[in-house]
């Protein structure tokens, strides 16, 4: 390969060969033993079982240097137990949010039609200041303030995991961390209600609620996974 790259003009030591360990398939709580010609499964009949964004996720849910067990039946799942499904649903339902907070209501008791609770998401954005956020402390409610803050955390990170993916080669580190941001954000979902009569508290929470989408998306898409905004 390093000749060929040479032959062609290029630098053959721009070619990269990392080797990784064994991939184990479970169906059924047993391994599916590749040797055994009844049970052989081919990359094309996983894709086919299973789907391109739980194969890509699961293939490079851990590093390299330690054999991965791929839960064939986990894998199909919709539960929370399946790493793609948690992280996809944490995506679509921060879309949810937004989507309802631009969304006008029927009201079907008093027979009228209610008006959304903002125009747009992006006239929050332009609009909301730093000092805008203090309010999201403003709270006597710890766990409020815990999740927040735990968010808040977890979004900054995002851009250190990626530079710390990129020069090590090391893509599960992309994985980890959209696990990790999909929990904080659930955990906040639970703890803070974002449509609130606040008109200030309302817009901070969006804020948080987009900066969600935009970065779940932009992790999503650099492991060529799919972002829904509904499920």
């Amino acid at each position: 390969m390093r000749a060929s790259i040479e032959v062609l003009g290029y630098n053959p030591n721009s070619l990269e060969v990392l080797l990784g360990q064994l991939v184990n398939l479970v169906m059924d709580g047993e391994q599916v033993r590749m040797g055994k010609r009844t049970k052989m499964i081919t990359l094309d009949e996983l894709i086919d079982d299973v789907g391109v964004d739980a194969t890509r996720y699961w293939m490079i849910m851990r590093s390299i240097d330690t054999t991965l067990d791929f839960d064939i039946n986990l894998a199909k799942s919709k539960t929370d137990e399946n790493p793609v499904f948690y992280v996809q649903y944490a995506h679509a339902r921060a879309c949810s949010i937004i989507r309802h907070a631009q969304e006008e209501k029927f009201d079907i008791v008093n027979n009228k039609t209610e008006s959304a609770h903002i125009k747009s998401i992006n006239d929050i954005i332009s609009q909301i200041t730093p000092l805008d956020f203090e309010v999201l402390w403003q709270t006597d409610n710890e766990k409020e303030i815990e999740t927040t803050k735990k968010l808040i955390l977890k979004l900054e990170e995002y851009k250190s995991v990626v530079i710390s993916a990129a020069k090590n080669r090391t893509p599960y580190l992309l994985t980890k961390y959209l696990q990790e941001l999909a929990a904080s954000f659930h955990q906040f979902y639970t703890f803070s209600k974002v449509l609130v009569d606040n008109d200030k508290l309302m817009a901070a929470r969006l804020c948080l609620v987009k900066s969600v989408t935009i970065i779940l998306k932009s992790a999503m898409e650099l492991i060529s996974v799919q972002a829904p905004e509904k499920m």
